[in-house]
């Protein structure tokens, strides 16, 4: 007993670090329960197969297959189709078929119809052409338009797929169908560069990037700056700054 209680302590304590008012765990016969501000609520008698901690949100597939989803303090069966799900702390996405649903902590949205998908063994897809992150998603439709969705509305931003696509905070950067480096920022797009990149890692309102020729740089506000013409051993973007190791190996 004394070892469940040390395990039910430590599984609560990490996952409200993670998701403050809302947690999960499981006991020591696997069912499942959900901690919801100051009580506990037994979700499942049987094991779930995985589940989804957010801000908002508890999801999990029981052990039925069943997609469930917990949130305002109550549970709801979303649908018994295999899914395919994608989530940060504020958005949850997940896929059915072609099907692409939005959950944004409050309710949940069908983005599109159609999605570009790639069909793998045993009918499992994948999405090459999209990108999440908590206040912005990217995606191509099946009719090749690259699509963005913020604040609750959807724009097209590309008549055809693009071929590398990474989410910021409120930021999308991508390459555009002609091999272009661009971004979507703040209801508009830019133009970075005209060829491909080696690596890119977009933020917020920033995107680090090593060029084709190997310079590191900086798009900040539709200007590019040049940080050292080496590629860095390691680098990072935070909150409108880039961390990064330069040619002495020291940490800037």
């Amino acid at each position: 007993m004394k070892y469940y209680l040390t395990i039910l302590f430590f599984t609560i304590l990490f996952s409200n670090i993670k998701a403050q008012e809302l947690g999960v765990f499981e006991d020591g016969m696997k069912r499942f329960y959900i901690f919801d501000k100051d009580h506990f609520i037994k979700a499942e008698h049987l094991p779930v197969k995985q589940y989804w901690v957010g801000k908002k949100y508890i999801a999990y597939i029981n052990n039925q297959g069943r997609f469930i989803m917990y949130y305002q303090g109550k549970k709801h069966e979303i649908t018994l189709a295999k899914v395919v799900v994608k989530a940060t702390d504020h958005y949850l996405v997940y896929f059915v078929d072609e099907q692409v649903w939005l959950f944004n902590g409050n309710t949940i949205k069908l983005l599109d119809p159609w999605i570009k998908s790639e069909k793998l063994e045993g009918d499992i897809r994948k999405f090459p052409s999209f990108a999440l992150s908590d206040s912005i998603i990217g995606f191509t439709n099946s009719f090749e338009r690259f699509i963005v969705a913020e604040k609750g509305q959807k724009k097209e931003i590309e008549l055809w797929d693009v071929n590398k696509l990474r989410a910021g905070e409120n930021i999308m950067a991508y390459v555009d169908n002609n091999d272009v480096f661009r971004a979507y920022y703040k209801g508009e797009r830019f133009f970075i560069e005209d060829r491909i990149p080696k690596s890119f890692v977009p933020k917020t309102d920033i995107i680090a990037y090593v060029d084709d020729f190997g310079t590191f740089k900086v798009w900040y506000k539709d200007e590019v700056i040049e940080l050292q013409e080496i590629v860095p051993s390691r680098y990072y973007t935070g909150d409108k700054m880039v961390a990064y190791l330069d040619d002495m190996q020291n940490f800037v």
